[in-house]
Formats: C-alpha cells, sequence, structure tokens
C-alpha cells in the first residue's frame, strides 16, 4: 500500500527540487557561454543551455507518466535523451565546481603573504639585472670593459636567482584558510570524484523529485472516505447519501440541473392519462422518468388531493 505526501511534504520536495534545478540551469548556461565572444553568440548559447536543461526535467517528469499509461516505446526514448542531457549537465555543474575551486585556489595564493613576499623578491632581482646590465654597458662604452664584464657576470647571476624563484612559485599551494581547501588537499587529485558526486546529486535530486511529482500515488486507507482518488471503481467513487422521507432533496433543483421531470412534471403527466386503473410502470413510461420512488410520491400525493383514490394497492384516476 502506498503513501501519498501531503500537500507540505510536496510543496517542499517541489521547492528544493526547483532550487537544484536552477543551480543546473545556471551551470549549463555558464558552459555554453563562457568561449562566446559576441554577445549574439552568449544569447544563443545561453538560450541552448537553458532549453536542455529544462527538456532534462520535463522529459523525466513525462516518462514517468507514458510508461505508467503503458506507452512504453516514447517513454524509453524519452529516458534515453534524459540520459544523454544528464550526462552533459552533471559535466557542466562538475565542471563549475572545478573552475571555482581553482579561482579560489589563485585568489588564496595570491593573497598569501609568502606569495607576495616572492613576487617582491622576484621583482628586486629583475631590478637587479637591469641595473647590472645598464651598468656593464656604460662601463663598456667607457672603455672598462674587464669591469663591465663583472657586472654582466652578477646580472646574469641575479637573472638566474629570479628564475629560480619564478620556478619554486609555480609549485607552490594555496594555504588552507578554508574547509574546502583543507578538504581537497587530503583528497589530492581525487577531488574530481568528490565534483561528480556534488553534480549527480544537484541533477539526480530534482530528476526523482519531478518524476515522483508526476506518477499517480494511491493514498492509505485510513477508515475515512477521502476525495475520489484515480485509483477507485466506480462503486468506490460513487457517493451513499442515506434520506428519510422528510428529508427529500430540491426536486425542481435538482431535475434543472439533470433534466430529468419533476415531481410536478409526474403529476401532470398522470392527470392527463385516461381514466381508470394507473400503475407505476404506466406512469413512468408516460412521465419518461426512471425514479420509481418518485413517481410513487406523486401518486400518493395525487391521492390525497383528490385526483387519484386507492383499492387493493391499485390506483384509480378520476375524471
Amino acid at each position: 500500500m502506498s503513501l501519498v505526501l501531503n500537500k507540505t511534504e510536496r510543496f517542499t520536495m517541489l521547492a528544493l527540487a526547483l532550487v537544484l534545478a536552477a543551480v543546473s540551469v545556471v551551470c549549463e548556461v555558464l558552459l555554453f557561454t563562457e568561449q562566446t565572444v559576441m554577445p549574439i553568440d552568449t544569447a544563443l548559447a545561453a538560450i541552448i543551455g537553458l532549453a536542455l536543461v529544462c527538456f532534462q526535467f520535463l522529459f523525466a517528469a513525462t516518462a514517468a507518466k507514458f510508461w505508467q499509461a503503458s506507452k512504453r516505446l516514447i517513454a524509453c526514448a524519452m529516458y534515453l535523451i534524459t540520459a544523454v542531457l544528464f550526462t552533459i549537465s552533471f559535466s557542466a555543474t562538475a565542471g563549475f565546481f572545478e573552475s571555482r575551486f581553482q579561482e579560489n585556489q589563485q585568489t588564496q595564493l595570491y593573497n598569501s603573504n609568502d606569495y607576495k613576499l616572492k613576487m617582491s623578491v622576484i621583482d628586486d632581482l629583475e631590478k637587479q639585472a637591469k641595473t647590472l646590465t645598464d651598468s656593464a654597458n656604460s662601463e663598456k662604452q667607457k672603455g672598462n670593459g674587464w669591469y663591465a664584464g663583472q657586472l654582466l657576470i652578477k646580472a646574469a647571476e641575479a637573472s638566474e636567482k629570479r628564475r629560480s624563484a619564478i620556478a619554486q612559485l609555480s609549485n607552490q599551494t594555496a594555504p588552507n584558510t578554508d574547509a574546502t581547501t583543507a578538504l581537497v588537499s587530503v583528497i589530492g587529485a581525487g577531488r574530481w570524484a568528490l565534483w561528480i558526486v556534488l553534480a549527480a546529486l544537484v541533477d539526480l535530486c530534482p530528476l526523482v523529485a519531478f518524476a515522483s511529482y508526476a506518477v499517480r500515488q494511491t493514498p492509505v486507507k485510513t477508515g475515512v472516505t477521502d476525495e475520489k482518488t484515480p485509483n477507485q471503481t466506480p462503486e468506490q467513487q460513487r457517493p451513499t447519501v442515506s434520506q428519510t422521507p422528510n428529508e427529500q432533496p430540491d426536486e425542481s433543483q435538482t431535475n434543472a440541473e439533470t433534466g430529468r421531470p419533476t415531481l410536478d412534471e409526474i403529476k401532470q403527466a398522470i392527470k392527463q392519462m385516461p381514466a381508470g386503473q394507473v400503475g407505476v410502470r404506466a406512469v413512468m413510461r408516460t412521465a419518461e422518468t426512471t425514479n420509481y420512488q418518485r413517481t410513487k410520491q406523486a401518486l400518493e400525493e395525487l391521492k390525497k388531493e383528490g385526483f387519484l383514490t386507492e383499492e387493493n394497492n391499485k390506483y384509480y384516476l378520476n375524471k
């Protein structure tokens, strides 16, 4: 016996699914637009990314309905397209996580004191090498060739130290100043596995939510008659109304809505019948009604009004 989510649970699930779907849309739009230059190219790429992600979630929800309706071929086609779109979408989401991690790493690295100090040393070595080279050229013009050569040797040493400092700087990693950097430093190169898992969850959660929201659910029986559901039989859907003779419904309003003869119309049809014995079935044929109880009530009222007499449980019309 399957359960039905209540209104709060359905609203919460749908709201969270829409939030994650929006994240997936943004990631795929960024994937399609990051390499574009012209504004028209960026607009078209954004439209394509948006449409593909929306089709992904739409097909996931619609395919479940087609499968439920036993239209398996079109459902399988939609599931196949959804799988392809899901692969593109979750790759874009994983790429988004990696790109933002790299950007965060560079920002932390450039802002670290060690990096700034090494950059200062590199700049000083560059200025020192340039100064020594200029001095060597000046001494060479004065005819001091030996001294100019010594200055050039020192300039070459400064340039070598600068290249060594640049090589060390390129191998420097960002400090662990936040939780993400600390976590990834433990995982190392396996961080792509983390991005893939996160991206799969971002795209799978709304897919499952939309698909389950679209599938018809069967409510739990609690002993209280609830609103009719698609799984109920016609007998279960038909309301049961118990009425006493003194609690008859408004016949004129009911019959006006259904187009069936009213109580007064049945009585008029009886008065127009030939004099003599009047049977209930004959009245029903004459008045074109199928309501036995209403026909019997019309006969009883006409008897009280003096138009009919009753003998041996048989009615006779007086004219």
